[in-house]
């Protein structure tokens, strides 16, 4: 962990639980012991890291959140315990609901595409964090925005976030305040006001009002510089200002 500190990371990600999409796993079994998340936890924030834990069974969960760490990474099988606990804790649910939605319809329609032994677990499993969304809004449990897709389209969990249980607003909320705050960035991103990054993007309509708006952005700014406006089917500013 130092010597990732060394080479620059700041935020590292502890596995205590095994995992869905991975052969051999058990996502019920918790795979790290509350001993070693704790000295992950301390050591990390003692470099002034954050952790974030990949995590699937309640009781795995709750006890990570008692060794510390910043936030849950996926919590499929939180209850509303769970979500209690979080809560006071300030633990953050990252719901990463794309990537069940993905590997949901890859292992019902192509099960070939997915690593062996894992199709039956992502369609044992993979709706479960679509019902338990509605616990983690209902116990306040702070949220920020999270997909775990690497490339694709990213902009999918507002529509799942929108259509489980949370407001347009909290979705927002999610992608930038709350992930700012995660990060440890809330001073320098996530809001528009002075003293923080220009990074901007916007819709044609009311995302508020039409939640689908978020997935057709039109205009994006970063760091001040202008790289899309509507109509552009490519950047036209890099960050010297000169034209693409």
């Amino acid at each position: 962990m130092r010597e990732h500190k060394r080479r620059g990371a700041n935020l590292i990600k502890l596995m205590p639980s095994g995992g869905i999409a991975s052969t051999g796993d058990d996502p019920n079994q918790q795979l790290m012991t509350d001993e070693e998340m704790r000295a992950a936890v301390e050591t990390a924030h003692s470099l002034r890291m954050k952790v974030a834990a990949h995590l699937y069974p309640a009781s795995a969960i709750e006890n990570a959140v008692r060794a510390g760490v910043d936030s849950v990474e996926h919590g499929s099988f939180a209850t509303a315990q769970t979500f209690a606990l979080m809560k006071a804790h300030g633990t953050y649910l990252v719901p990463t609901l794309t990537v069940y939605e993905i590997f949901y319809v890859t292992a019902r329609n192509q099960p070939q595409l997915l690593t062996p032994g894992t199709a039956a677990k992502e369609l044992a499993n993979d709706l479960l964090p679509k019902r338990n969304l509605p616990l983690a809004v209902k116990s306040g449990v702070k949220i920020a925005y999270g997909t775990d897709i690497g490339e694709g389209d990213h902009t999918q969990e507002f529509t799942l976030l929108t259509a489980n249980g949370l407001q347009p607003g909290e979705a927002l909320f999610a992608a930038t305040r709350n992930a700012a705050d995660l990060i440890g960035a809330a001073d320098q991103i996530g809001s528009i006001q002075a003293g923080r990054y220009a990074d901007i993007v916007a819709t044609s309509g009311d995302p508020l009002s039409d939640p689908a708006r978020f997935r057709h952005v039109h205009f994006v700014m970063k760091g001040g510089v202008i790289y899309r406006r509507a109509g552009a089917p490519t950047p036209i500013r890099d960050r010297s200002g000169a034209a693409d």
